[in-house]
């Protein structure tokens, strides 16, 4: 047997071992989920506390409403106090790295 057939082989016993241990632990996915009295699925990975609501402040932007997902990110679209309107990313809002479109930034460079 050449060594590309042994990889080969050895890749197939793999996953069906691996398909056999993801058949135990997530029955729903493989259409057993009837059969499993009690058997809960996993809530999503977005939870309804990630929800930024509208007209919420975030220093000069106010958002006005959930833009979108983009790889596992949540955008929203905000206002700005000098009325620019702006997409930005949930998580920075969160943790304070945005706080307006720019504005301020421009502000302090004018001095």
């Amino acid at each position: 047997m050449t060594p590309q057939k042994e990889r080969a082989k050895a890749w197939q016993v793999m996953r069906a071992e691996s398909k056999a241990r993801a058949e135990k632990q997530f029955p729903a996915v493989w259409g057993r989920a009837e059969e499993d009295e009690g058997f809960e699925p996993p809530s999503p990975k977005r939870s309804s506390w990630s929800k930024i609501p509208p007209d919420t402040r975030f220093g000069k932007l106010v958002i006005l409403f959930e833009y979108g997902v983009k790889k596992g990110q949540v955008w929203y679209m905000a206002r700005c106090d000098c009325g620019v309107r702006k997409a930005v990313l949930g998580s920075r809002l969160r943790s304070g790295k945005t706080k307006s479109c720019g504005c301020l930034r421009k502000a302090a460079r004018k001095g």
